[in-house]
């Protein structure tokens, strides 16, 4: 029992029993306590409380509740709730007083944190300047705050208590996205509940408010209770909008450089610098034109009033209302109109009242398209001028605008300037371009040539065969035993040669044949190579365990040379192991591409050469340790490159080897989750004896 149980005898209120949370709580063995009263262990004011209570209680033969009692014991003070009553024979005598003694003292504590911290609470909301909220769920009412109200410029008398009188002020565009925050939080999808978000004021202007707020559960989980709070935060979301319009100038900069890296060609560049003016100076009407150096001025505007060898603005890019480079401005001499004179020399031209300047024609135009400002800037590199940027604007355009427009102006010219130097080394990528063809047309000749030669070469070598067969016939059992070893080596290096011919013709073939890509089960591909290699295996005890492995896409003759080569390794290796263990498994997959593992504990390598092992010729073993041409794993590397895959390997001299190697997942392939330890997604495919 948690809870203190102490009997005292009726009368001379000494203890006769109590429990082993009394003696706990008291602080005193039970031993200690028995025979006792409590002006053997207690102050004299607090012995005469507990005395007082104790007659009180023997003399009305009722319950006596005392709710708060503090104590002081051996651990400190504590806070106790007694509950006391009399035990009488059957005249209605008292005999014993028995109580129980709950400990509230942690209850307390925690009573005056929460009164202190609601107190704190309440300094903070005003300081803060908050507006606040407490919405009983349950009952469906809302307390609001006069801080709140005054936000809102309403009055205490004119908020009701209905959750309605928050909702019906939210911006129509806003309370979806409200009231969904507040489903996600109800369903504890959220922490706390953090929107901001537009109501409307008394006077009908709109305010935007930072809203806080969180929900308490009851012990089922069940929203009963949410209190929040709400900041004003109109100013600095005007300071946002401010922001946003200088991040607007900024990201014209920053998209006008982009324009100029992206594009390879100078119409295109001259083109996304137009639309970029468009988009962010929001211009009804944006041009750029170059001058032509050289050009002959025979068909541009106003031509009977420029010379023949006059140099000519070219239009070069146009967006808005209108975008065609062919028409009656496409070619203007210099001097001639607004766009000439600013070439020429005139400096920067802008206006935002264009029907009140001399220098813009064409008044009807500009009024039936509501344009109101004009702003014009050459296009300087240096010192030399390479053309005019211009646009027009359906509003007066602000200094700020303006600037932002020069600026781009500046980089447009950098940008044309330098065009003649990317010119220069793209003619330069051409040429490595070409020099690179050249290089990979050699790789295939060679490619070719060895394809040639180690197919040629089979010829001869059937025929050294069949030489050897009949010199063995001819001697019979030859008495000389050297003779017969001389004969076994021979064929031993023919069969060799036969061995690296077929790798040959394996690692050229696997360079130049067209891919045939399909769905492959890697399950059924690994399942056939251990068939094959059966004869390799018997006698030898090898633990395999395979995972169940994913579908992949590639090629089934090239992806069955690449899951042969590493198993055949594997075995090849452990040849010398007692228990052999090859494990098949899925390192890891996502969405486009499994990584594959072939493990075993065989011979291993030193990770030193690591980098060597997919080298063609490059063994790392001796061949009396372990046959082979060197030819295998550059094989399956070439094969894996072609798939788009890759493959390394880890391992440590004689502590096995694991080879990784990544293939892409087929449409449907599906990976299982790596979850769980290997061996429990792994089939023992048992002992090979």
């Amino acid at each position: 029992l948690p809870n203190m149980v102490f009997v005292k005898d009726a009368t001379d209120l000494r203890f006769v029993r109590i429990n082993k949370a009394g003696e706990d709580l008291l602080g005193h063995s039970r031993e200690t306590l028995i025979g006792k009263n409590d002006y053997d262990f207690f102050p004299q004011a607090e012995a005469d409380f507990f005395t007082a209570k104790d007659r009180e209680t023997l003399a009305s033969g009722r319950l006596l509740d005392i709710p708060d009692e503090p104590i002081q014991t051996r651990l400190g003070l504590r806070y106790l709730h007694t509950k006391k009553i009399s035990i009488s024979d059957d005249h209605g005598s008292p005999l014993y007083l028995v109580g129980i003694s709950e400990d509230i003292t942690e209850r307390k504590r925690a009573e005056e944190d929460l009164r202190v911290s609601e107190e704190r609470w309440e300094l903070a909301c005003l300081g803060s300047n908050d507006g606040i909220w407490d919405w009983d769920i349950p009952a469906g009412t809302v307390f609001y705050s006069s801080r709140w109200k005054a936000m809102r410029g309403r009055a205490e008398h004119e908020v009701t208590d209905s959750l309605d009188e928050w909702k019906q002020h939210i911006h129509p565009d806003d309370l979806d996205r409200v009231m969904q925050r507040v489903a996600a939080h109800f369903a504890g999808e959220t922490p706390i509940i953090a929107e901001e978000y537009r109501v409307r004021r008394k006077d009908g202007s709109w305010m935007w408010v930072s809203d806080r707020g969180l929900v308490l559960r009851d012990e089922t989980g069940t929203p009963v209770r949410m209190a929040g709070s709400e900041t004003d935060i109109t100013e600095r979301k005007q300071a946002e909008a401010s922001l946003q319009e200088q991040t607007r100038l900024s990201m014209l900069t920053a998209d006008v450089n982009g324009a100029l890296v992206r594009n390879t060609t100078l119409p295109a560049m001259l083109q996304a610098c137009t639309e970029a003016l468009a988009q962010h100076l929001h211009a009804a009407f944006a041009r750029i034109w170059l001058i032509g150096p050289g050009d002959l001025c025979h068909d541009c505007v106003k031509a009977a009033h420029c010379s023949n060898r006059e140099r000519c603005l070219h239009l070069q890019a146009s967006t808005g209302l209108s975008h065609d480079l062919n028409g009656e401005y496409r070619r203007v001499p210099l001097g001639a109109l607004k766009i000439g004179r600013i070439a020429q020399g005139s400096g920067a031209m802008h206006t935002n009242d264009v029907f009140g300047d001399d220098r813009l024609p064409n008044k009807d135009w500009m009024r039936s398209n509501g344009l109101r400002s004009f702003a014009g800037y050459p296009l300087v590199a240096g010192e030399e001028t390479q053309g005019v940027v211009m646009m027009f604007a359906r509003r007066p355009l602000t200094s700020v605008e303006l600037a932002a427009l020069e600026t781009a102006a500046k980089t447009v010219a950098l940008g044309v300037s330098r065009k003649r130097g990317e010119e220069a080394l793209k003619d330069l990528n051409e040429h490595l371009v070409g020099r690179t063809q050249q290089l990979v047309d050699a790789n295939t000749e060679l490619e070719a040539f060895s394809y040639s030669v180690s197919h040629d070469l089979r010829g001869p070598l059937q025929g050294l065969f069949g030489y050897l067969e009949l010199l063995k016939r001819r001697l019979g059992s030859p008495a000389d035993e050297k003779v017969a070893q001389h004969l076994e080596k021979l064929a031993e290096a023919a069969r060799r040669m036969e061995q690296l011919i077929t790798d040959l013709l394996a690692f050229a073939k696997s360079g130049h044949d067209d891919l045939r890509l399909v769905p492959i089960d890697v399950n059924q591909v690994v399942a056939g190579v251990i068939e094959d290699l059966h004869l390799e295996c018997q006698g030898r005890e090898i633990a395999w365990r395979i995972a169940e492995l994913p579908l992949v896409q590639g090629d089934l003759s090239l992806l069955r040379q690449v899951v042969a080569n590493l198993i055949a390794n594997a075995v090849k290796y452990t040849r010398y192991r007692p228990h052999a263990t090859i494990d098949v498994d899925v390192a890891s997959c996502d969405d486009r591409e499994a990584v594959f593992v072939v493990k075993d504990n065989g011979a291993g390598f030193d990770m030193q050469h690591a980098d060597h092992l997919f080298e063609a010729f490059h063994r790392l073993h001796s061949k009396r340790q372990f046959e082979g041409t060197g030819i295998g794993l550059a094989t399956v590397r070439r094969i894996l490159h072609r798939h788009g895959g890759r493959i390394w390997a880890e391992g440590a001299v004689d502590r096995g080897a694991a080879f990784y190697f990544s293939l892409p997942l087929a449409k449907d392939g599906q990976c299982l989750e790596p979850a769980s330890p290997m061996a429990d997604r792994m089939q023992e495919r048992g002992h090979e004896s």
